[in-house]
């Protein structure tokens, strides 16, 4: 049995993502597999019901900033610099898949009947000889 991650590792890995990022070992945000990473952490966030008024640390964009900011409260300000412009665009990012993840994907499932759309066969479909 495999246990959920808790809130704490997940803003420990987005720490870790975004000063790997703030340092230039990364390439662009919306790169894979850099963007994949984000998202998978993101999902996990909504999967475990993190983003819910109740839950502390609550992982919308606007806590997981000043998050960041509390753990990089003495860094240099350069770093601190190059850190809030990758930041921004991360958390602007992140309520996008969380709007996605908490909105989109119910309705989806609604619209289709609550089950998964049967897939198309793609070519001519065979006829048995008669």
């Amino acid at each position: 049995m495999t246990r959920a991650i808790t809130a704490e590792e997940i803003l420990d890995k987005l720490d870790e993502l975004l000063v790997m990022h703030a340092k230039g070992f990364l390439g662009s945000m919306g790169q894979r597999p850099y963007k994949d990473d984000f998202i998978l952490l993101c999902w996990a966030a909504h999967r475990c019901r993190y983003f819910r008024t109740e839950i502390t640390p609550r992982l919308t964009g606007d806590s997981i900033r000043d998050s960041m900011w509390s753990r990089h409260r003495g860094d240099s300000a350069t770093f601190k610099k190059t850190l809030a412009d990758g930041l921004e665009d991360f958390v602007s990012r992140w309520d996008e898949w969380r709007f996605a993840f908490d909105y989109s994907a119910p309705q989806l499932r609604a619209k289709s009947g609550g089950t998964r759309p049967r897939r198309r066969t793609i070519g001519p479909r065979s006829r048995k000889a008669t």
